[in-house]
């Protein structure tokens, strides 16, 4: 069973970058990651690794890909009422 989280050391010698170009991807929130409690260590999700391995420039993780959902069905609520609006107008 692989793991869920990498730390910057593995996830560097599995994608081929260096430890520091890691930490600066993870300051930088150019990959997703999350910080231990007293916030001294990056976590990477294992799913990061499609983006390096994969090459698949289009990837999002299942998070952002929910996020996105959310914020479209949220637009979608807000059309309909502008066009219900609209109508009782005309």
């Amino acid at each position: 069973m692989s793991k869920q989280f990498l730390n910057p050391k593995e996830f560097a010698i599995e994608t081929g970058l260096t430890y520091q170009n890691v930490l600066h991807l993870c300051k930088t929130k150019e990959i997703e990651s999350k910080t231990t409690v007293n916030g001294r260590r990056f976590l990477i999700p294992n799913s990061e690794l499609l983006k390096f391995q994969g090459g698949n420039i289009n990837y999002i993780s299942i998070e952002k890909y929910e996020e996105i959902l959310r914020e479209n069905q949220r637009l979608e609520l807000i059309l309909e009422q502008i066009k219900t609006l609209v109508k009782e107008i005309v």
